[in-house]
């Protein structure tokens, strides 16, 4: 067990490392890694997915009904087309009456376009096919897509995993019996490349993207031939099999996915219950292809299997644009209520009507909505993973318990006997369903407009006024692009993009990631004006989840170490705290992170570093709703970036993003700035999280997270079975991580942090110098692996 703990915890830190240039995340290839430099006008264009928008008028809105009802608006007045795009589109009451408007919209000619992640949507596949029939029957025309469709290799995967070898096959151990699968499989997806033809494989991809378990286990114990009784010699309880279901769950996690949150489960599975989960081990890996040599294309794509469309925009007619962080869901387009049941979300959208038609958004976003490497049509959905087998669970649990005879005597024969006793079943149709998404879409969108009331309350100005409006000189002055991370190289000609799979060290723009390519020029440039000038300059990164990728680290090391000259800058990180966030687990590393920042700011000696402060905000004391901060917006001096990214790992490294970015809002900087800092000035609503972290050490840091385990595997361990020595071996790997997150985020900060050449053989400072750079680019791009999926 402790040599399973110890493989685990070096798979986990010793991912695969990208070999990169050395640090310099600049537009100019001339920019050395400590140099300073201006971010032009032509880089940012460069780095854009538009020219500079012509803008008549513009609005920054903190309001979650201004949101709302400027997008009602604006759907309501398409003439000819409409382009959203969003990580999430529900179904609650908001989002119904949105959904409508598009309807709405189809029917009387305009042209719908609506790009949709995968893995978050694939569960209102009804809803969207409806969505269509609807849309389509009218004049106009709805097309309505999904992205990150499942890749050729995962749904060979999904196939081993779904399949069985013969009886003789298996008889001859593990090795034999898998080299059989990965023949049958290849021979398969000769004849069905879609994978459209095997029960147990949609059954399996089908209850993945719908997060169904009960769909998983069917497909792969079913599929597989697996017998949970074998594990333990005896036939197992209900509770042993969801105990089993669960643990393989996570060994699917951890082995496919690299989720990083399964590997501490599952090492922390193995601490508790070592001695049980042995021989189920040994059996789920040999059922999964989990051990075996799988060639790169597939462990990249499990690996990104997640990667989401992350994107927030609704675009009308070439000459109106809205984005930022809001979702289509309650959360983002309500104030607190009684229908509101989930966190209640302060964002933050910008809202652009042009002066003249400009199609350049248009277009960026036809070639993301057109890149079929990834997005799929409802059409192909619906032959590649209909959701008729998921939404019937309980009718294909009794086909497969009529089967069971078939299975044990002739299972090559068991598939076609569950599909036959189907067919004899009273089963939900894609008609029933669709009428009842329908149905339900009316209710909702009843409810809201009968029982809320929407009024805007909130605005950024410095005043009691509502208008979120920016001013007429800011409009006239300021230079606006559409910018985005997109998982190809936009360089290329339109139809030959390939997909990019994250990034490397210094090689944002070449991989797509122009949002953070900008961000970390942006704050470069902003150290250079503010030197040149002589101004103080600010900067904002209003976010809300910080867990930083490695090139904004290094970046703002360079602002801290003496690297750039940044004594005129003022920084403020404004987040939420561990109680205000739908995303705790962000938190629990981020602070190991947090802490190494604010040590290597506060210990700096350089005249020339900026100055910084971590605020966090606090869950009210007086029974409010807590307002969780979902926002993305920075400003870099005299830049801002609004949009949709946020400030981790996962935005970076795995996710689509767009946003605008703005030089030349005077207006607008003055009095955002304003409002943050009477935000960060209110104690009853926000902490000085850097102050705390700076009164202790990283070691009281530690004891206080290994005190919360203790008092999570003291409220799990009801049976007993964490005994001393387990409970040990969890604190060990959890602190191992936790410290690894501080250490190599000081290396990030600054080269001095980064260990010496162990060799000996160093020659000379220049090549000392150089050979920690290039292991501090080894340890930015494995960080950036590791905290990916969190």
């Amino acid at each position: 067990m402790r040599q399973f703990l110890r493989r685990t915890l070096s798979t986990t830190l010793s991912l695969s490392v990208v070999t990169a240039a050395p640090f310099s995340n600049a537009a100019r290839a001339d920019w050395g890694p400590i140099e300073t430099g201006d971010l032009t006008i032509d880089e940012i264009m460069d780095a854009s997915s538009s020219k500079r928008l012509p803008v008549e008028s513009a609005r920054v809105i903190v309001d979650n009904d201004a949101a709302f009802q400027s997008k009602l608006e604006a759907i309501r007045n398409a003439k000819s087309s409409i382009r959203m795009v969003y990580y999430i589109f529900s179904d609650d009451y908001s989002s119904s009456v949105l959904t409508e408007e598009l309807i709405a919209a189809a029917k009387r000619g305009v042209s719908v376009k609506l790009l949709l992640d995968y893995h978050t949507n694939y569960k209102h596949l009804d809803l969207l096919i409806a969505m269509m029939a609807q849309g389509n029957s009218g004049r106009g025309k709805m097309d309505i897509r999904l992205f990150n469709r499942p890749t050729i290799e995962i749904k060979k995967d999904a196939k081993f995993l779904t399949s069985a070898c013969g009886p003789e096959t298996s008889a001859k151990g593990m090795t034999a019996c898998s080299d059989e699968k990965l023949a049958n499989v290849e021979k398969y997806f000769a004849k069905d490349p879609n994978g459209s033809k095997s029960l147990f494989l949609k059954l399996f991809l089908s209850g993945l993207y719908s997060k169904n378990p009960d769909a998983l286990k069917l497909a792969a114990i079913e599929g597989s031939g697996f017998n949970p009784a074998a594990a333990g010699g005896a036939k197992p309880s209900e509770e042993e099999l969801e105990q089993l279901k669960e643990f393989g769950k996570l060994v699917f996690d951890a082995k496919f996915r690299g989720s990083l949150e399964a590997k501490i489960k599952l090492s922390m599975a193995f601490a508790m219950y070592g001695d049980k989960l042995g021989p189920i081990y040994n059996m789920i890996s040999s059922t999964l292809p989990v051990e075996r040599e799988r060639n790169e294309a597939a462990k990249k794509d499990w690996k990104h299997l997640t990667d989401f469309t992350h994107h927030k925009l609704l675009a009308i007619d070439d000459s109106f644009i809205q984005l930022g962080g809001r979702n289509i869901e309650d959360s983002y387009h309500m104030q607190p209520n009684a229908l509101t049941k989930k966190y209640i979300f302060m964002d933050t959208d910008m809202a652009v009507k042009m002066s003249k038609k400009n199609s350049d958004v248009a277009k960026a976003y036809d070639r993301l909505f057109e890149f079929k490497a990834m997005t799929a049509t409802l059409a192909q959905v619906q032959t590649e993973l209909p959701n008729d087998l998921v939404k019937n669970i309980p009718a294909v649990a009794q086909a497969v318990a009529a089967c069971a005879p078939v299975k044990a005597t002739q299972f090559s024969r068991y598939e076609q006997c569950i599909e036959d006793g189907l067919k004899t079943q009273v089963l939900s149709t894609a008609d029933q369903r669709q009428d009842e998404a329908l149905k339900t879409l009316r209710q909702h969108a009843e409810v809201y407009r009968t029982q809320y009331q929407p009024k805007a309350l909130n605005s950024w100005r410095n005043s009691l006024s509502t208008d979120d409006s920016m001013s007429k000189s800011d409009v006239s002055s300021m230079v606006l692009t559409y910018i985005e991370n997109i998982p190809y190289n936009k360089s290329v000609t339109v139809g030959s993009e390939t997909r990019v799979y994250g990034s490397a060290q210094g090689k944002d723009e070449k991989n797509g990631k122009y949002i953070h390519s900008l961000l970390v020029q942006g704050l470069r440039n902003t150290c250079k004006v503010s030197t040149e000038s002589g101004v103080k300059k600010r900067v904002i990164l209003h976010q809300g989840y910080v867990l930083f990728p490695s090139n904004v680290m290094m970046a703002l090391g360079a602002m801290f170490n003496g690297t750039w000259n940044c004594r005129n800058v003022d920084v403020l990180v404004l987040t939420n705290s561990p109680k205000t966030t739908d995303l705790n687990v962000v938190n629990f590393f981020a602070r190991h992170q947090l802490k190494a920042l604010s040590d290597i700011a506060s210990q700096s000696r350089s005249p020339a570093k900026a100055r910084i402060k971590i605020m966090e905000y606090k869950a009210p004391e007086n029974g409010e709703t807590t307002r969780s901060l979902h926002t993305k917006v920075n400003v870099l001096g005299d830049d801002v970036i609004i949009g949709s990214a946020n400030a981790d790992v996962r935005s970076y490294f795995m996710d689509t993003n767009n946003g605008f970015f703005f030089r030349g809002a005077k207006d607008f900087v003055r009095e955002y700035q304003n409002f943050v800092g009477r935000i960060a000035s209110d104690k009853s609503r926000v902490t000085d999280l850097m102050a705390d972290l700076l009164t202790r050490s990283h070691d009281n840091i530690l004891q206080e997270d290994i005190v919360s385990i203790k008092e999570m595997i003291t409220k799990y361990n009801g049976s007993g079975f964490i005994t001393p020595k387990r409970e040990k071996i969890i604190v060990t790997e959890v602190t191992r991580l936790l410290n690894y997150v501080y250490e190599t985020n000081q290396a990030l900060l600054n080269i001095e942090f980064v260990p010496r050449d162990t060799t000996g053989v160093e020659s000379s400072m220049a090549t000392s110098n150089s050979a920690r750079e290039m292991r501090q680019i080894e340890m930015a791009n494995t960080f950036n692996s590791l905290m990916m999926l969190l």
